[in-house]
């Protein structure tokens, strides 16, 4: 049996009916994307559909500013005030920016430019709602692995700040480390993302290369048989180098010489990702 979670609220950001100047704006993300998994799982029979329960406003300002937060919530409403017309709230640039200015602008017509993404990103009359239900959809599902049967006790998140540096990673490696050696897998499957090395231009973590290669190196000391799955990494001069260090260093791990002198060799394996036709990650040979 495989619970799902599921809430209709999603609908409530309708992008699949969002206009502008007489235009729909094209969007893949649209509601009849869950609908469609939904109506599979319920043919499948694979299990109840459940309701989500509601976790409030704590676990989403856990780990979003509460100025972000207050601006989803009102962000249409002040919107609307100034239309003459209802129209979707969009960034007034045209292109997909990662960039963003490091303040926080002070006039609510720059927050846009300042919060939100690209054009598939527009705040819609429902937006915040769906936004808050899929929060507390995802906040059950995670509270059902980690409180029912095989998964109690399964699930360690580490949070780590901007601008993480070698120490502050080993220390909390270390503490992953060590449950998964208490749970004693059989294989390990790792995403390896080379973002996590500093200079990358999207991530925000500054680990060296000597930090990095040790990352590796302890992994590898669990001994057990890995894939390695690459996922982050954008600065394309260096995410060569980081891929070699982290696997040359993770094959120095893995490797074992017994006492009688005889050499034990575990195996790893790589798996590489490219963008696929619409954008997204998937893996290639």
């Amino acid at each position: 049996m495989v619970p799902t979670v599921y809430t209709d609220r999603h609908r409530l950001h309708a992008t699949d009916d969002a206009w502008l100047d007489g235009v729909r704006l094209p969007s893949q993300e649209v509601p009849a994307r869950a609908e469609a998994l939904r109506a599979s799982i319920e043919s499948a029979a694979l299990g109840p559909i459940i309701a989500p329960c509601d976790y409030g406003l704590g676990p989403l300002l856990a780990v979003h500013t509460a100025d972000y937060v207050a601006y989803l919530q009102t962000a249409y409403a002040r919107y609307a005030e100034a239309m003459v017309t209802p129209r979707p709230l969009l960034p007034r640039r045209t292109e997909v920016d990662v960039r963003r200015a490091v303040s926080r602008p002070a006039a609510f017509p720059d927050l846009a430019d300042y919060y939100t993404y690209d054009y598939e990103d527009p705040i819609l009359p429902g937006t915040w709602e769906a936004a808050y239900w899929s929060a507390q959809v995802a906040l059950t599902a995670a509270e059902l692995v980690r409180c029912a049967g095989a998964g109690i006790g399964t699930n360690l998140n580490l949070p780590l700040p901007l601008h993480c540096d070698d120490a502050r990673y080993l220390r909390a490696l270390d503490e992953a480390l060590s449950a998964i050696t208490a749970f004693a897998p059989a294989h390990l499957v790792l995403s390896l993302g080379l973002d996590a090395v500093g200079g990358d231009t999207i991530g925000k973590f500054d680990l060296t290369m000597t930090g990095w290669a040790e990352v590796a190196r302890r992994v590898g000391q669990l001994g057990v048989p890995c894939v390695v799955v690459q996922e982050g990494g954008y600065r394309i001069e260096h995410i060569g180098q980081a891929a070699v260090q982290f696997l040359s260093a993770l094959a120095t791990g893995l490797d074992r010489r017994h006492p009688d002198g005889t050499f034990e060799a575990c195996a790893a394996s790589l798996v590489c990702n490219g963008p696929d036709p619409i954008g997204r990650s998937g893996p290639i040979d």
